[in-house]
């Protein structure tokens, strides 16, 4: 199975809690209600389902251009980057608010090693990048039976 990594997963419940508070104050205080500049931290929503015969990871990139966006598989790592570009304002308009966020960003997932890469597709629908992960049945994991009586 797809697995995000995520360094802030700990055995430790009452820490989360804590980190979740200390960043939800950290981010309340230092974005002002009124901010007239894109947000620079757009992180990509993710999504990973599992079928039969297939993985498929899909990304929210709403508004952006599928030439700003790189897909690529180096060992058994898939990278998702891109940029979503802020448009500038036009003459005469005035901007009171933007909240949605904008910027370069980089997801990263470790494959399962029973995957066909050369079989990966990808393709966008309605602002959602779909991307196709074919399992491979003959790389499927094996259990070995330990022997308690060796002949040797």
């Amino acid at each position: 199975m797809l697995e995000r990594f995520d360094p802030r997963r700990s055995q430790f419940p009452i820490k989360r809690i804590r980190d979740d508070i200390t960043q939800m104050f950290n981010r309340f205080f230092d974005e002002p209600f009124f901010q007239s500049q894109p947000s620079s931290a757009f992180v990509p929503v993710i999504n990973i389902r599992e079928e039969a015969e297939k993985y498929t990871v899909e990304a929210e990139l709403p508004g952006m251009d599928i030439n700003d966006i790189d897909i690529e598989v180096r060992g058994n790592v898939l990278t998702i980057r891109g940029e979503r570009k802020y448009e500038q304002k036009k003459e005469g308009e005035h901007v009171h608010m933007i909240e949605s966020s904008y910027g370069s960003f980089q997801r990263s997932f470790t494959l399962p090693d029973h995957i066909n890469i050369d079989e990966i597709t990808a393709d966008s629908r309605n602002g959602i990048l779909y991307i196709h992960i074919p399992k491979d049945e003959t790389k499927r994991t094996r259990k070995i039976n330990i022997n308690t009586n060796p002949e040797h």
